[in-house]
C-alpha cells in the first residue's frame, strides 16, 4: 500500500488516497500543508519572542500566513487540504477549554454575578456597535 494505512474503515488506493475519507487527500499533500502551517507558526513565534510583541506567536504566524496568501492571491492546494481536514474536526479544539471550565467551577461560582454582568454587557455593547455601524455604513450617499 503506498500510503501505509491498514484499516477496516479506510482503504488505500493506488494513488495514495484514502478511500472512505475523500476530504483527506494524499498523505504527502497533508504533510506539505502541515509543514507550511508549522513554518508560519514558527516564524510567528520567532518574531513575537524576538521583538517582545504582546501577541502570541501562533497569532503572529497566522497574520504572516494571511499576508502571504493575500500577496500570492491564491491558496496552496496542500494548505487547503490540511485546513479542510482541521475544519472537519474543529470541535475537538473546544475540549481543553471545556476541561478548564470544569476545573475552575468553584471560582466561576464565586464570581458568577460579575461574569454574568460582563457577558451581558459585552454582548449588548457588541450588538449596539454592530447596529450603529450597519446604520452608518448602510446609508446611501446624498445627491
Amino acid at each position: 500500500m503506498p500510503c501505509g494505512i491498514r484499516s477496516k474503515r479506510y482503504e488505500c488506493t493506488e494513488t495514495g488516497n484514502l478511500q472512505g475519507s475523500p476530504n483527506l487527500g494524499t498523505f504527502p499533500q497533508m504533510i506539505r500543508g502541515l509543514v507550511i502551517l508549522l513554518a508560519f507558526q514558527s516564524l510567528g513565534e520567532l518574531v513575537a519572542k524576538g521583538l517582545s510583541l504582546p501577541i502570541p506567536g501562533p497569532v503572529a504566524g497566522l497574520v504572516f500566513l494571511l499576508a502571504f496568501l493575500l500577496v500570492r492571491k491564491k491558496t496552496d492546494p496542500d494548505l487547503g487540504a490540511v485546513s479542510a481536514a482541521f475544519s472537519q474536526h474543529l470541535g475537538l479544539l473546544f475540549v481543553p477549554a471545556a476541561v478548564g471550565v470544569v476545573i475552575f467551577i468553584p471560582q466561576l461560582a464565586e464570581h458568577a454575578l460579575a461574569i454574568g454582568v460582563a457577558l451581558l454587557g459585552s454582548v449588548a455593547l457588541a450588538i449596539g456597535i454592530t447596529a450603529f455601524l450597519l446604520t452608518f455604513l448602510g446609508r446611501k450617499p446624498r445627491d
